[in-house]
């Protein structure tokens, strides 16, 4: 089975990418719960139909703020776990170049 290889700076920019990407969805969050608050007698006539419609559409609205808390957790716990790999495969990286660099040290001296 083959290794997925990835270096530092691809997964830097990468967690930069996945930010942004939280922050955008984050950003239409607000003017979904705001379209869905709008639908009532207000917006739509109390006839049946578009109080059927409006009622509809506000089930929508909310399936969709749900779809998008979902996506911005599930986004945001992504993030945490490529940035706490990231700091174990650093620290992995200068504990082996240690343990290497010792090892050259002590074959010079010999």
């Amino acid at each position: 089975m083959g290794q997925t290889e990835i270096t530092p700076e691809v997964l830097t920019h990468r967690l930069g990418q996945l930010e942004t990407l939280v922050d955008e969805v984050s950003k239409l969050r607000p003017d979904v719960v705001e379209i869905r608050n709008r639908q009532d007698t207000q917006t739509w006539s109390a006839v049946q139909s578009p109080s059927s419609y409006s009622t509809k559409l506000r089930q929508t609205l909310t399936t969709m703020e749900t779809n998008l808390d979902t996506s911005v957790a599930t986004m945001v716990t992504m993030h945490e776990e490529l940035t706490a790999y990231a700091k174990d495969m650093k620290d992995l990286d200068e504990n082996v170049t240690a343990r290497l660099q010792a090892i050259k040290t002590a074959l010079d001296a010999a």
